[in-house]
């Protein structure tokens, strides 16, 4: 017999989790969880990977239960907080371009860059700020992943070599996001898209 659902709340917007969105671009459903884990964690950058958010539908039932909000963050991820060089942030963002289209195409908060697809290599990432300045190699920010990713998961391993105070708070992005939802009226407003993440194609 089949668990009975709990309604966690209202769902104000749509929660588009295809995969045809949360790896190929930049996914208003992905901003509102980061969004929401930036400001819990006090933390300069989030950085998550678009195979970590399930589900492959979207959401648009005006509520989300316990049961469906499960569905999405299906592996239980928990939140890994370290302070990072910029330099090496760069080269996750790098990364990220070159996963375009795969699980590793990386979802964000506080970091706003452009993707340019027509070029090559390590030159596909340009315009790259946070908190509307340009990013420093050598100065060392607060960024917030995913425990898969603080290991080394989809070739990420600058979090695991790099990463200065890694710190595994074993808080799960359910919980987080559960809690967003409980203490804001029982909602979760899908925030619309800021270009935090801009791609330029080929004509």
């Amino acid at each position: 017999m089949l668990p009975k659902s709990i309604i966690l709340g209202k769902l104000k917007g749509k929660a588009d989790l295809r995969d045809s969105v949360l790896r190929f671009k930049e996914s208003a459903f992905a901003d509102t969880v980061n969004d929401i884990l930036k400001k819990k964690f006090k933390v300069d950058v989030v950085l998550d990977n678009s195979g970590m958010f399930r589900g492959d539908k979207i959401y648009n039932n005006n509520y989300i239960t316990d049961i469906e909000l499960h569905n999405i963050f299906e592996f239980d991820n928990t939140v890994v907080t370290m302070k990072l060089k910029g330099r090496y942030i760069k080269k996750i963002l790098e990364k990220s371009a070159l996963s375009y289209g795969g699980g590793g195409w990386l979802q964000v908060a506080g970091i706003k860059y452009v993707v340019d697809l027509k070029k090559c290599s390590a030159a596909k990432i340009e315009r790259i700020k946070v908190g509307n300045k340009p990013l420093k190699d050598n100065k060392i920010y607060s960024v917030l992943t995913n425990d898969f990713l603080a290991r080394g998961g989809n070739g990420y391993f600058w979090f695991k070599k790099y990463g200065i105070n890694a710190n595994n708070t074993y808080t799960t992005f359910y919980s987080v996001t559960a809690s967003s939802i409980a203490n804001n009226n029982k909602t979760l407003v899908i925030e619309k898209k800021d270009k935090r993440i801009e791609t330029i194609k080929s004509p």
